[in-house]
Formats: C-alpha cells, structure tokens, sequence
C-alpha cells in the first residue's frame, strides 16, 4: 500500500552546511527524482514527512517525560522524611 522515502544528507562530511536530500517512490511507481513528482505526488510525501517528523518529536518527549518522572521518584526514596511530611 505504502511507498517509499529517503533522507540523504547532501554532504555527509560536513552536514551542518548543506541540505538534506529527500527521495520518495510512490506505491507500484519506479524511482523517479522528486521533483520529476506530480503536485499530489509532492503533496503526499510532503505530509509523510511532516508525520513521520511529528511521530519521532512525540516519541522522544515522551521518552523524556518518562525519564524526568523516574528520576524525581528516585530521589524522593532518598529524601529524608523529615523533608516529606
């Protein structure tokens, strides 16, 4: 059902320079460049994209959020109870 996408940094020596390459085959469509794409084409991997993005930033917030509130639990077991009540 799905195609196909990939980022490749433009230059992989010094990647803070340049830009990122993004190629993307359509479902049942040889590779083509994407600016060989048609507008819907384009628009489709655009909002693949901009999911995909979307998706990671939730997972790693989530990861972080996680982290933060195994952290604060960890160190209320070592506060003294005196400090607690």
């Amino acid at each position: 059902m799905g195609g196909t996408a990939y980022l490749t940094l433009e230059d992989s020596e010094e990647p803070y320079l340049d830009g990122v390459k993004y190629d993307v085959m359509p479902p049942m469509k040889r590779y083509r460049d994407i600016g060989q794409l048609s507008g819907g084409e384009k628009t489709v991997a655009a909002l693949a994209l901009l999911f995909a993005i979307h998706r990671c930033v939730l997972l790693l917030i989530s990861i972080l959020l996680l982290l933060l509130l195994s952290f604060f639990f960890s160190f209320c077991l070592f506060l003294p109870k005196s400090l607690i009540e």
